[in-house]
């Protein structure tokens, strides 16, 4: 029983996804994993507006991404993603 609890013990974070507040307007920031030095995330904004972040652990990196075509990547060095996520919203 034991090694059947370990083995959804180590599953069972990386099948979650983790909300994280993106500040007062409410955005909810869904944590989508770990490509190499990048790791991405979903934005979902109050107003069902969708984008995503990617923070790259070596440059410091933090850019957003528009998902639906209407905008460009924006990028800044040492940008919170949760400021990130909230500035997308706007």
């Amino acid at each position: 029983m034991k090694p059947i609890v370990s083995i959804l013990a180590l599953l069972i974070p990386s099948v979650l996804s983790f909300n994280i507040s993106a500040g007062e307007r409410g955005a909810t920031t869904l944590d989508r994993g770990l490509d190499g030095t990048i790791r991405y995330y979903d934005v979902i904004c109050p107003s069902e507006k969708r984008t995503a972040l990617s923070y790259d652990f070596q440059t410091k990196e933090t850019c957003v991404i528009p998902v639906s075509g209407d905008g460009t990547e924006v990028c800044k060095v040492n940008w919170d993603k949760d400021q990130a996520a909230k500035d997308a919203c706007k």
